[in-house]
């Protein structure tokens, strides 16, 4: 008799101990799911309209709907009078609705160990249901598929499928043509988003006319580590961040009246990338950004390989943080959004200038750590760099005290014949007699500082004047 009686307590244990837990994990990933929205909202770009969390025991379902501001919004520019059909409506807000689906754990659908599993959608209206029916036919728009982890954090999958499409004609008659093969993203997410890391591929998007205009952008992808360096400002993070594009091309089809002939002003960039790196040094950080191309080709003429690489560096990580927290709450602030007035878009900016000179007492720098690419008369290379002395308060509270405490380096090579018309072959020749200017080759060479309030050029001190022909 005990045998049985044991087992048959064991089973209740587990019969109740399973609801609790299954209850217990809805409620973790109910905050976890409230959190994830919280830090959207913040955003200036996207507003939390409204959301319903319906919890069951088992299963709960999310309805989340989101609003996108436009940038014409975000700007505060209204449109000039006249510019719009009094008659026609006002354009209705864009709006998703998004719709999941969770199984709690600890054996959500007794498929997986987990916390919970969700599997998110876009819900549409029957009008738009019925023209995306006209595309995909029965294939979802977009698909997220979220594992929680018992531990915290988790990892999300999200996908929506390629189409193709017959856009109306324009103006001109001209009927064009869209193809879209599709997009896969991973999201790897720790407890509270503290640390994630995202990977996302986009193979092809293609847009062409019937009479051969083209733009076509291939190979697509993103790639990502990000970790949060404050708890109390959730967007700010540290981490790398790099994009990259295979090919990207435009081909303009337009021709001169009664010509017949191939396309003509071509386009095409090769090999894109996109680096942004925000390392870490104790209490500072450095944003650095290098973009590339391999190939630059404007009609014939190929100016790749190209290179622009920039850094704001020496940067006090907390002041930049709270510089970052005023601005996107200045940019998204209602009352700065509802005034529509032209020339009213950038009040209220004052509420940046605080937190602005906080991080100038810092000494910040900014670097074009290179600019460089190549043409027919050879290669164009260009560094710059700009930091602040150490600063007083009187010196921060007057500007024009601060351009004394600038310092500024500039290296310029530039192909002689580059340069066109800028200066005649007397000026040239004026600063290479000077030493503001030394050749080599066919390479013009400078070096530009300000130090001190004073401009020298090549170790010589340069009057700015002297450009126009004054003293």
């Amino acid at each position: 008799m005990k045998k049985p009686l044991s087992l048959a307590i064991g089973a209740a244990v587990v019969a109740l101990a399973y609801p609790a837990s299954a209850w217990f994990l809805g409620t973790r990933v109910e905050a976890t799911l409230a959190e994830q929205y919280h830090s959207v909202d913040e955003q200036p770009y996207v507003k939390l309209v409204s959301r319903d969390f319906q919890r069951g025991l088992f299963a709960s379902t999310e309805t989340a709907v989101l609003e996108l501001v436009t940038p014409a919004e975000l700007s505060g520019i209204k449109q000039e009078e006249g510019a719009q059909d009094p008659a026609a409506k006002p354009a209705e807000p864009i709006r998703i609705t998004l719709r999941t689906e969770i199984q709690h754990g600890p054996l959500p659908g007794f498929s997986t160990l987990a916390a919970a599993v969700a599997d998110t959608e876009l819900i549409l209206t029957p009008e738009q249901q019925q023209e995306v029916t006209k595309v995909l036919g029965d294939k979802k728009p977009l698909q997220i598929h979220t594992v929680f982890s018992l531990f915290g954090g988790g990892t999300s999958t999200a996908s929506s499928p390629a189409f193709a499409l017959d856009l109306p004609p324009g103006a001109d008659g001209k009927a064009s043509h869209l193809s879209w093969n599709g997009l896969q993203m991973n999201i790897d997410f720790s407890s509270h988003m503290k640390h994630y890391t995202v990977k996302a591929d986009a193979p092809s998007f293609e847009i062409k006319d019937d009479k051969g205009a083209q733009a076509q952008i291939t190979g697509m992808h993103v790639e990502g580590e990000q970790t949060r360096m404050f708890d109390d400002v959730k967007g700010f993070y540290s981490g790398t961040t790099k994009m990259t594009v295979a090919q990207m091309s435009f081909v303009d089809a337009k021709e001169a009246e009664g010509s017949e002939g191939p396309a003509k002003s071509p386009l095409l960039l090769k090999q894109l990338t996109y680096d942004a790196t925000i390392p870490v040094s104790g209490d500072f950080i450095d944003l650095i950004g290098k973009i590339g191309v391999e190939t630059a080709q404007f009609g014939a003429q190929n100016y790749g390989p190209a290179h622009y690489d920039f850094s704001l560096r020496h940067l006090h990580a907390r002041s930049t943080a709270e510089l970052y927290q005023a601005l996107m709450k200045w940019y998204a602030d209602p009352a700065r959004l509802a005034n529509k007035e032209i020339g009213k878009q950038f009040e209220g900016m004052d509420v940046l200038r605080e937190p602005a000179l906080a991080l100038l007492k810092y000494s910040p720098e900014f670097h074009i750590d290179r600019i460089s690419f190549k043409s027919a008369q050879g290669e164009a290379q260009v560094s710059a760099s700009a930091k602040l002395g150490a600063l007083t308060p009187e010196e921060l509270a007057n500007p024009f005290m601060l351009i004394g405490k600038l310092n500024v380096n500039a290296d310029l090579a530039l192909p002689e014949d580059l340069l066109g018309d800028s200066f005649n072959s007397a000026q040239k020749s004026s600063f290479v007699d000077q030493g503001y200017v030394t050749r080599d080759g066919n390479i013009l060479r400078s070096k530009i500082a300000f130090a001190n309030g004073q401009f020298s050029v090549n170790g010589k001190p340069f009057n700015p004047m002297a450009m126009g022909g004054g003293k």
